[in-house]
């Protein structure tokens, strides 16, 4: 006889492209694959990666009016968009009783949440992919996710550091909290490690003996692109010549902007490829010798995990998981973080020492492959949510 299906509901604002969306798009056909029937439900916006999800199988809910774009386009229309998401999101529950619900992100727990305890639901869970700090901003958010924090049956996170928080400045019980490690495939990273760099590197105008090193990170301000290209003046002499920084990510206005003209003021433009959002992640991991995360504040990077798996050495500030996945002097260095003086240290000595790189590089997708694969990633969530059921 098959095993009855079980039911498993994620609550998020939206499939656009970021860290969060692409974990769901890293282990719900997994979960699936295992014997979960797998809904998302939407509270904001649709976004790319709904196509992918929806051709894995997993069933995407989105209310009428999210086709009209409205949630960004007015503060006016935001409230009254929200109460009629929670009033869609009631009915929906109350019609179908997922036999486990998941929140991700502060939106889509506090209005998920309250509509799963006004409709009865059981079996719910929070999920923490970042710090804390956005609370400081915001009281009353503050106040509603302790609060529900009392309802959940289990909160999952990424990383030690959110533990910490969870357990000292929101009271959560030890016993209640479970950490998942981001997975990834790295499979997509190792079929370019014998690639034509040559080839590759010409696709982007760089030079087959530049020294290139690699960021992916949103251009906004607590990423830390500042103080990588304050860091980054400090030794631009020193580096090797014709080094390259190749800048991954959204191009988020006006800060992109300011990120630019510091580069022109530092003389660094000639140095810097502003590439906003790219599809061909592996491709430039796998022509890139050096990867940094500049961040001030970090949950657990997907970003870090992949430069990882393409086997790159790493600089990253020591937030949030960074230090979990990246140990100091075994596949990368951790410096403290908004300190240019030391991120630019840190790039130098690995910068100058291609044995070195190769040491941290290799020891890098060990790490992946013992402790982030993303087979282990959703056979863990698939353990949770079987004993919850």
């Amino acid at each position: 006889m098959s095993q009855q299906p079980r039911s498993l509901l994620i609550i998020t604002p939206s499939l656009h492209v970021g860290g969060t969306e692409t974990h769901l798009l890293q282990i719900l056909p997994g979960l699936k694959a295992n014997g979960w029937e797998v809904s998302i439900f939407l509270t904001s916006a649709i976004g790319a990666l709904a196509e992918p999800l929806s051709k894995a199988g997993i069933n995407i809910v989105k209310p009428d009016f999210l086709n009209a774009k409205l949630h960004n386009k007015s503060r006016i229309l935001r409230a009254p968009l929200l109460l009629f998401t929670f009033l869609r999101m009631s009915w929906y529950l109350h019609k179908n009783k997922p036999n486990i619900t998941m929140f991700m992100l502060p939106e889509a727990y506090i209005v998920g949440g309250l509509s799963c305890l006004l409709t009865g639901q059981n079996n719910l869970v929070m999920n923490r992919r970042s710090l804390n700090n956005y609370q400081q901003k915001y009281g009353l958010i503050s106040k509603l996710e302790h609060w529900l924090h009392t309802k959940m049956t289990r909160i999952i996170t990424n990383s030690s550091a959110n533990i910490q928080q969870l357990i000292h400045e929101e009271k959560v019980p030890e016993a209640k909290i479970q950490l998942i490690y981001n997975g990834i495939d790295a499979q997509r990273f190792r079929d370019l490690e014998q690639a034509n760099r040559d080839t590759i590197r010409a696709e982007f105008n760089l030079a087959p003996s530049s020294f290139t090193m690699v960021i992916i990170a949103n251009l906004i301000p607590y990423k830390g692109h500042i103080t990588l290209l304050n860091a980054l003046a400090l030794i631009k002499a020193q580096l090797p010549l014709n080094w390259q920084l190749l800048c991954v990510g959204h191009l988020h206005q006006p800060f992109a902007q300011e990120l630019i003209e510091r580069a022109a003021q530092l003389n660094l433009t000639e140095h810097i490829h502003w590439l906003g959002a790219q599809s061909a992640i592996p491709k430039l991991l796998a022509i890139s010798d050096l990867a940094v995360s500049s961040s001030y504040e970090e949950g657990f990077s997907n970003s870090v995990l992949e430069c990882m798996a393409a086997g790159l050495p790493l600089v990253v500030t020591d937030v949030g998981g960074n230090p979990e996945a990246v140990l100091n002097n075994v596949n990368g260095l951790v410096v403290p973080a908004k300190d240019a003086d030391a991120l630019s240290k840190a790039i130098l000595e690995l910068a100058v020492d291609p044995a070195f790189r190769k040491t941290f590089g290799q020891a890098s997708k060990q790490r992946v492959e013992a402790n982030f694969s993303q087979a282990k990633c959703i056979s863990e969530y698939d353990k949770l949510f079987s004993s919850i059921c």
